[in-house]
């Protein structure tokens, strides 16, 4: 077995545990929830893996360093891993611990058993994770989701916070040494030709700047590795809530949505390591000052004045920066977007001749937004010459006002080039805030960006504890349903009222538009009904977790998508459950079987960004594969045979009519064949069900329908002619 199938049913073996244990505090967690949490798995740390699942789970983990011989009562509840025989890592949920080494064990569904933990201490690889209620658990948990995108979580935790802000002191400090030594060396060494003066002074700086490089270096490695650490948990964060956000939530298009994904890393370069050094320079401005003042007295006037300038300066451009970039985003998700569907559909476009009217969308795209580019370049530009020019004019300032205090002899020459070396100190943290404002509102609006999908409306609210269901047991039923896609226009469906039992065979069919693959979204709670319900064995599905519902299903949608990868890949997306003799069972009942075995690689062969390296067909037969495999109970099916040819469909209809008597089918189709596997027809028209019943009986009324309205047409024309 691979070490990724390992993982993956080690991962599932933990969250189980912590499924049992959320439910001993009270708490009903999915299993498939806790899993959705994953990080990014064979990247990270078993710890950091754990974490994320408990706090999932509503729980806080720490690790203990115990011999199972040592547990006791106060040990639980607790998480004990182990691997086992067959090399595969599984997990105990401990609930109680008595004495003798017995222990009880609970179960997701609130059973419990009692085991000899004597007989796992014998195991190989045996870990321990003690476990906590999270304290204010709904309110962490929301603050995790709306606020983990923030400004904040880039701030370095205590374990760098501190040494950083250590090593940020000690470099300002040193900073003061050559200012110090060059005012001596005019003042007192020249002067006096004190030469072993010159070589200690020389001597000490030498050595106050290799301290300095080395603490600066440091300072940066522990802010780049916090950066990086940050990084990557806020774009797993960030990638976890658009993926787990309602449909109806996703409001910008495709392009737009990977513009924002973009924009994370213009967030993330403008909080960098040098961004925050900066930062942490900034208080030591009023140290320089003092400085300045003790050794040149009035002379500090020069960069009490400068400061502000400088700001006012960096301030000066921000209201023409502010307006280009509101165009400049907007015009570089527009190219974005322009990209995507003109390379998605290439083969359309080269189908039609349409390679002229592509090329002068996107030159039309690249022109407007390079307009604004070259404009924030321009301008930011000027903001930084602005800066830059500043820092001259206090230079020189500092000199000409100070060579008047020399003369006056109220400083000293040395004086004098140390408050020089020091106004430079002083304005250096101070121009890099100001060349970071003049790229503040771009990262502004990247963070609105970036906000704007970490916001979405999830589909599992943190702050509600939904349902853990099972497995539906009695049927599918909705109420009285209206459902649209725009309040603007009629609704895609209308009043729908109907119910499929539990091992029913049902087809769905009716005209373009009728609302047919609308239902088939509803069933998988990929929407919400504007009005009405959707109902699982009596349970609203807006109260089910949907993560747990949809392990019911099976399905096939009307535009199946595949990724880069393998066939195996695009079978299993990520299912631990389903091993290879499974795989292959699914591929012969979909019939993609006999052409995945001409493939020298086999389950390994790669299908190719969207699945390119296949044909329509092999593509159909693949999605179906995927439906069937680990033999769901509810088969969800979207026109399964539209790229099939007439012996395959042949082949397919022949396997669902052969299907279980538990497993229960809802078919859309258009296909007459594939209506020989169900027993029932649900006719949908204008949103709303014109007829609904058993297969034969509705086949003959709807023939009397089509008969009555020909007629009616039929009459209406002979009025108009006569």
């Amino acid at each position: 077995m691979e070490s990724s199938d390992l993982a993956r049913q080690a991962f599932a073996s933990a969250a189980q545990a912590l499924a049992a244990i959320s439910a001993h505090f009270g708490k009903r967690v999915s299993q498939a929830r806790i899993e959705m949490a994953l990080p990014s798995g064979a990247d990270e740390s078993e710890a950091t893996n754990f974490h994320a699942m408990a706090g999932e789970a509503g729980l806080v983990g720490d690790a203990l360093d115990q011999d199972i011989s040592c547990l006791r009562g106060s040990h639980a509840p607790c998480l004990i891993g182990y691997v086992s025989a067959h090399g595969r890592k599984k997990w105990l949920a401990v609930s109680q611990i008595a004495g003798n080494g017995l222990a009880v064990c609970a179960t997701p569904d609130g059973r419990s058993e009692t085991i000899n933990l004597n007989g796992v201490a014998s195991q190989a690889g045996i870990c321990i994770w003690s476990l906590a209620p999270l304290a204010g658990v709904e309110k962490t948990m929301s603050e995790r989701a709306g606020t983990q995108t923030g400004l904040r979580a880039f701030i370095p935790g205590s374990d760098v916070l501190v040494p950083v802000v250590a090593a940020t002191i000690t470099v300002n400090i040193l900073a003061l040494a050559i200012p110090l030594a060059t005012m001596n060396i005019f003042d007192r060494v020249i002067s006096n030709n004190a030469f072993d003066t010159l070589w200690a002074l020389a001597i000490g700086v030498a050595l106050a700047l290799g301290f300095d490089l080395t603490l600066k270096s440091m300072r940066t490695l522990l802010l780049d590795k916090a950066s990086a650490r940050s990084d990557v948990i806020l774009s797993n964060h960030l990638f976890s809530r658009i993926l787990g956000a309602r449909m109806g939530a996703r409001k910008a298009g495709i392009g737009i949505a990977a513009n924002s994904l973009r924009e994370f890393e213009g967030v993330r370069e403008y909080l960098n390591a040098v961004t925050l050094s900066s930062l942490g320079d900034l208080p030591f401005v009023a140290l320089f000052l003092l400085v300045i003042w003790l050794v040149a007295g009035n002379v500090v006037v020069v960069p009490l004045i400068a400061i502000p300038a400088l700001f006012l300066a960096a301030l000066a451009t921000q209201g023409r920066l502010r307006k280009l970039v509101d165009g400049s985003f907007r015009d570089t998700a527009h190219k974005n977007s322009v990209a995507i569907e003109v390379l998605g559909g290439i083969e359309t476009i080269k189908a039609n001749r349409a390679e002229r009217w592509a090329a002068q969308l996107w030159e039309r795209a690249v022109a407007s937004q390079l307009s604004h580019s070259l404009a924030i370049r321009w301008w930011t530009s000027l903001s930084i010459n602005l800066v830059t020019t500043f820092q001259g004019l206090a230079t020189i300032s500092v000199l000409v006002y100070g060579v008047y205090l020399v003369t006056a002899g109220q400083i000293t020459p040395g004086a004098l080039f140390a408050a020089n070396m020091l106004t430079a100190r002083c304005l250096g943290p101070l121009a890099a805030i100001a060349a970071l404002l003049s790229r503040l509102h771009q990262m502004r609006i990247a963070y609105a960006s970036v906000r704007s999908l970490a916001d979405m409306e999830q589909e599992h609210a943190p702050e509600r504890e939904l349902v853990v269901s099972g497995p539906i047991r009695q049927s599918l039923a909705f109420e009285g349903v209206t459902f649209g896609f725009n309040p603007q226009l009629p609704p895609v469906l209308s009043g729908v009222s109907m119910s499929i039992a539990v091992g029913e065979r049902v087809g769905i069919i009716g005209g373009i538009g009728s609302g047919k693959s609308t239902l088939l979204n509803l069933i998988l709670a990929m929407h919400e009904p504007a009005s009405g319900r959707v109902l699982a064995d009596g349970i609203p599905l807006t109260h089910l977790d949907p993560a747990e519902y949809r392990q019911n299903f099976g399905s096939v949608l009307q535009d199946p998508a595949f990724f880069q990868g393998t066939l195996r890949e695009n079978v299993l997306l990520g299912r631990s459950d389903i091993g290879d003799l499974e795989i292959y069972k699914a591929l012969e009942a979909s019939g993609a079987l006999a052409w995945v075995r001409r493939q020298p690689l086999g389950l390994d062969t790669p299908v190719g960004e969207r699945g390119a390296g296949l044909s329509s067909g092999q593509r159909q037969t693949l999605a179906l594969a995927r439906a069937f495999a680990g033999d769901p109970a509810f088969l969800v099916l979207d026109e399964p045979s539209s790229d099939l040819d007439m012996a395959s469909e042949a082949a397919l209809v022949g396997r669902l009519k052969n299907l279980s008597g538990s497993t229960t089918l809802v078919l859309v189709t258009h296909r007459p064949a594939l209506l020989e596997a169900v027993n029932r027809i649900v006719v949908l028209e204008g949103g709303r069900i014109l007829l609904d019943g058993p297969r034969e009986e509705v086949l003959q009324r709807l023939k009397g329908v089509v008969e009555e309205r020909r007629q009616s047409t039929q009459t209406v024309s002979l009025q108009v002619s006569a």
